[in-house]
């Protein structure tokens, strides 16, 4: 049985939403029992191969999601890669957290922002339209991209309930002559290494010992000094002071990965209306029965309360950098 996560938050806001389904995909994907390609006499693996695996193994191994290889037939088009996706989607609901992986060449803007599918179909598809397609249903979406994205968006996506975010990949590292330089914290290695070490040295003195409060993806990476540059950070809303709107970031908990040894994902409120009741019932100790996030199914609470607002809040969440972009009301 799927363990819920035992904390409640101290200051009264919504519990933390856990997802009845967490789906990974990835998309793309390569054949997974592929040989590695023989260049020379030494095998090279190719780096599209490396982070698809990459993600596909970290997931299996350290996480209970559902993990989906996004492939398709030889003969496939374009239009095949949206059929699957709306039939995806039929059963979906907001209880559903979808996290969408991709890799590959992307460019454009506007309705034109597209990707470049290397493997089946090898073709283009309009990267515009298939994330309005999943941010306009009723699942709530991570987008997890090693790819360009522009941030100058003027035909916004709009969130009308539930939560979408989209992390991705900051622009190349470049040599001095304006070609694009190979870097080992490259964004799909430095997501996966982050990601495991917050799984693998939870309780290390040099790792994350103690640490009570929930992350988000960014907070994780932003302490990663080998990184060349920031992620882009996208969120479809965002806070604002002295607004009641709810605003959620996902995050994950290191009290229920010491428990489980599992890396699972939360709907985190850091912004909204307190809920009657919940602060003094977290301050006691005991359960926040009866509240719900709106839209939302709400965790189990049976343990401690884990401090004040600032232990759910984003540090990189709301800076205004370069590197992030809101999009919403």
């Amino acid at each position: 049985m799927k363990q819920k996560n035992t904390r409640v938050p101290a200051n009264g806001l919504y519990p933390p939403k856990a997802y009845s389904n967490t789906h990974v995909y990835i998309m793309d994907d390569v054949d997974p029992d592929a040989p590695a390609k023989k260049v020379g006499k030494k095998l090279k693996i190719h780096p599209h191969t490396f982070n698809c695996n990459s993600v596909r193994d970290f997931f299996n191994d350290h996480t209970e999601c559902h993990v989906h290889s996004v492939r398709f037939q030889n003969d496939a088009k374009g239009k095949d890669v949206f059929a699957y996706w709306k039939d995806e989607l039929e059963t979906k609901t907001a209880d559903d957290l979808l996290i969408i992986y991709f890799h590959g060449q992307a460019g454009g803007e506007e309705e034109t922002y597209k990707w470049a599918l290397s493997q089946h179909p090898k073709t283009q598809i309009n990267a515009y339209n298939l994330i309005k397609l999943l941010n306009d249903s009723n699942a709530e979406c991570l987008f997890l991209l090693d790819c360009f994205i522009h941030t100058r968006i003027t035909n916004k996506w709009k969130r009308v309930s539930g939560n979408t975010e989209i992390i991705a990949r900051p622009d190349r590292m470049h040599q001095p002559d304006g070609k694009v330089a190979e870097h080992d914290s490259d964004f799909t290695s430095a997501l996966i290494t982050n990601l495991d070490d917050f799984i693998t040295r939870i309780d290390e003195e040099e790792g994350f010992k103690g640490y009570k409060a929930m992350k988000s993806i960014p907070e994780l990476m932003a302490r990663d000094t080998e990184m060349y540059s920031n992620p882009q950070r996208i969120w479809l809303s965002r806070t604002a002071y002295g607004e009641d709107k709810v605003v959620v970031r996902f995050k994950v908990d290191p009290c229920l990965i010491r428990q489980t040894g599992k890396m699972e994902f939360f709907a985190v409120q850091i912004q909204g209306e307190q809920v009657d009741g919940v602060k003094e019932s977290s301050l006691s100790g005991g359960t926040a029965e009866g509240t719900r996030m709106p839209d939302a199914q709400t965790a189990s609470f049976t343990g401690e309360a884990v401090g004040d607002m600032g232990d759910f809040e984003d540090e990189d969440d709301e800076d205004g950098g370069d590197s992030t972009l809101f999009i919403g009301d």
